[in-house]
């Protein structure tokens, strides 16, 4: 039974991986789950799973007995380190632009829809003052169907850009996710 230079867990058979060569001309090995966290640190673009990488990294160097292990470890977490933050501000920043470029097209389609219902309406009043003149009831007949018209086009649109809105912020979400 061979035990991994980091943690100290006892592995069987040819299942440690090679670190680095000791002073002494020691092979210094770790075990498979220090190796897959040491692949996440340096590999890695997801930051949530790089400072998971680095705290299990840095608990374990903190209960090894093997000096050399835990400076090289440290040195290898000084150097990764930073990434994780400069990962984290990249994907916050391009979730806040593509965010405001996503809601800059509802948002002026929001605003063509209130121009819209205005427009209908006040097209509706013209014609219905022009019949009006001639027969009263028919011009508000005709400015009644203008209005229902003008509301039921702004809800049809404000529930497609919202549906549109409500698809954009699960996209967004499923993307952080799979970071």
């Amino acid at each position: 039974m061979k035990k991994c230079s980091l943690c100290s867990n006892s592995t069987v058979g040819d299942e440690l991986a090679f670190l680095f060569i000791g002073q002494e001309g020691d092979e210094k090995e770790i075990c498979p789950i220090c190796k897959k966290n040491m692949d996440i640190l340096q590999e890695s673009e997801n930051p949530d799973r790089i400072k998971e990488a680095i705290n299990y990294l840095h608990a374990c160097s903190l209960s090894s007995d093997d000096e050399e292990v835990v400076a090289f470890i440290e040195d290898i977490i000084n150097a990764n380190g930073s990434v994780a933050n400069e990962l984290e501000s990249e994907r916050i920043k391009s979730e806040s632009e593509h965010s405001h470029a996503g809601s800059f097209w509802i948002t002026g389609m929001k605003v063509f829809a209130w121009i819209a219902f205005f427009g209908i309406s006040i097209a509706g009043l013209f014609f219905a003052t022009q019949v009006g003149n001639q027969n009263t009831g028919m011009g508000v007949l005709i400015f009644l169907a203008s209005l229902i018209v003008a509301f039921l086009s702004i809800a049809i649109l404000m529930i497609f850009l919202n549906m549109a809105r409500d698809l954009s912020e699960i996209k967004n979400f499923l993307q952080n996710r799979r970071k």
